[in-house]
C-alpha cells in the first residue's frame, strides 16, 4: 500500500464536496488553496502518525522518503501526543541515513584517499544521485494529488455562477497557486474566465495597497485605516503564498 493510495481511500471526495470546500475556503481570508493545503495536510499528518507505526509498507515508504519536509515536520511538532510515533518513525529514517553514510566511510583511510580520490568522488556522486531520486515528503505527495482534484473542479466549474462569484469576491489565489493552476491545464476552456476573476482580486488588492501607502503620508495621517490596514501583509501572502505549518 502506498501513501497516495492510503490517503486517497480516506480522503476520497465527490465533485460536489470538493466544489463546496472550494467555495467555503474562498469565503475566508487569504488564498483558498493555501488554506485548504493547511487543513488537509494537518489531517494527513495526524492520520499518518496514527497508522504508519504499525504498517510495514508505510514504514518502508517513510524510511525511503526520509520523513517529512521541513514545513510538515514543523506541523507535526505542534501536535499533542505525537512524540512516541515521531520517535519511532524518525528512528527508522535516521538508521537509514546512518547506513547510507557508512557506505561512504568504509575503508577510507588517508593512504586510500591519496590513491583513490576519484573513486571516492564517484561514490559521493552515486550517493547524491540516489538521494535525488528518493521519494518526496509523503504529505507533499498526498496534497499534490488532492490539489489536482481542486484544480480540476475549479476549472470544470469555472463559469458556474456560485464558483465564479465566490472567487471574484475572495482574496483570490496566491501567485504560487496561480502558477500551479496554469501548469495543471493551460488549455482548459474555462481557464480564461478563472484568470479574469483572479485578475479582479489582484486589482482590488492593489487598490487597497495604494490606499495604505497614501496613508503613510503625514498630511493624511489623521485619517483612520479601513480595510487597507493589512493590505501590505496580504500583498506579501499573495506573492509568496502561505507556509504550511501548524
Amino acid at each position: 500500500m502506498t501513501y497516495r493510495r492510503f490517503f486517497n481511500q480516506r480522503q476520497a471526495s465527490s465533485t460536489h464536496l470538493i466544489r463546496q470546500e472550494l467555495i467555503e475556503a474562498m469565503r475566508e481570508a487569504g488564498c483558498a488553496l493555501c488554506r485548504l493545503a493547511q487543513r488537509k495536510s494537518l489531517r494527513y499528518v495526524k492520520t499518518l502518525l496514527e497508522t504508519a507505526v504499525m504498517d510495514v509498507d508505510l514504514r518502508d515508504a517513510w524510511r525511503y522518503a526520509g520523513g517529512f519536509c521541513q514545513a510538515h515536520a514543523e506541523m507535526a511538532l505542534t501536535l499533542t501526543n505525537a512524540a512516541g510515533s515521531l520517535a519511532i518513525l524518525y528512528e527508522d529514517a535516521l538508521q537509514y541515513e546512518i547506513v547510507g553514510l557508512s557506505d561512504l566511510c568504509t575503508n577510507v583511510t588517508f593512504s586510500w584517499w591519496q590513491r583513490r580520490r576519484q573513486r571516492f568522488k564517484r561514490r559521493v556522486q552515486q550517493w547524491l544521485h540516489a538521494r535525488q531520486r528518493r521519494l518526496r515528503c509523503p504529505i507533499c505527495r498526498t496534497w499534490q494529488t488532492q490539489e489536482r482534484l481542486y484544480w480540476s473542479v475549479l476549472l470544470d466549474h469555472g463559469k458556474d455562477d456560485a464558483v465564479c462569484h465566490a472567487l471574484t469576491r475572495s482574496d483570490g489565489l496566491c501567485m504560487p497557486h496561480t502558477t500551479s493552476l496554469l501548469q495543471f491545464d493551460p488549455t482548459h476552456a474555462h481557464l480564461p474566465a478563472v484568470l479574469a476573476a483572479q485578475r479582479q482580486c489582484l486589482q482590488r488588492l492593489h487598490g487597497d495597497l495604494k490606499a495604505f501607502i497614501r496613508k503613510q503620508d503625514y498630511r493624511v495621517a489623521h485619517e483612520p485605516y479601513g480595510k487597507e490596514a493589512d493590505a501590505w501583509q496580504r500583498a506579501i501572502a499573495c506573492l509568496v503564498g502561505r507556509r504550511q505549518n501548524g
